[in-house]
């Protein structure tokens, strides 16, 4: 399915208000909104080479992510993984607001192995990680997750774990994703013009807690993923 993505993210300075945030965010959205904890395992991986370019122009290469629900061991329907592959950013608006196309799937997690052992030769790992938090919708559509990215760990015997990254602060991202092959030329810009706007001004009814932050690529350490 090709689809364009508008992301825009934001920093909770201090752990203490994260509640506050999520109590923000509650009445912000309707009840059936509040969709509850979240656990993701991410992988991103770029060409060659991209992962030593400065870090202000990580969002501007093609990469793939692939995406676990993070668990020990998944069993039947549960095993599944959600793979992105990302073309190159179609627009950074001056509010910060990231404009991206990518193509998704959805398969089983054994053929996500597969895939990124096959197909992603010629690519980096640039990061691991368990983006762990709680997410909400708004009516609009847009989604609001509240997480902290944590490190990834396997033991000797293969169970993969997570542990917290103290240094990371919770980060707030605002996502709305359109699928492409409905949306003319015109209502595209019209809806990019639109979502450049909005989702900073969700971002902002979060102040004081929440603060910018235009590339979370910027505030992760390189050592992010560890296996």
């Amino acid at each position: 399915m090709s689809l364009q993505e508008f992301t825009v993210r934001g920093v909770i300075d201090r752990d203490e208000d994260c509640e506050r945030v999520l109590r923000c965010l509650a009445h912000l959205v309707p009840s059936a909104g509040i969709l509850g904890a979240f656990s993701e395992r991410e992988r991103r991986y770029r060409p060659v080479g991209a992962s030593n370019m400065h870090a202000s122009n990580l969002e501007a290469r093609p990469e793939v992510v692939v995406r676990f629900n993070f668990c020990s061991h998944s069993v039947g329907d549960e095993a599944v993984a959600q793979v992105d592959m990302y073309g190159q950013t179609v627009r950074r608006a001056q509010s910060s607001v990231t404009v991206r196309q990518l193509h998704r799937t959805v398969i089983n997690a054994s053929d996500a192995t597969r895939f990124v052992e096959i197909f992603l030769q010629g690519t980096d790992l640039a990061f691991e990680w368990v983006r762990r938090g709680r997410r909400f919708r708004f009516r609009d559509g847009v989604f609001a997750d509240v997480f902290r990215l944590e490190c990834v760990l396997s033991n000797v015997e293969g169970h993969i774990r997570s542990e917290p990254l103290p240094d990371l602060k919770w980060v707030v991202e605002l996502r709305y994703i359109q699928p492409l092959d409905i949306v003319g030329i015109e209502s595209m810009k019209s809806l990019s013009s639109a979502l450049a706007e909005s989702l900073p001004r969700k971002l902002a009814l979060l102040a004081p807690y929440v603060f910018p932050l235009p590339k979370l690529s910027d505030k992760v350490p390189r050592d992010v993923h560890i296996l």
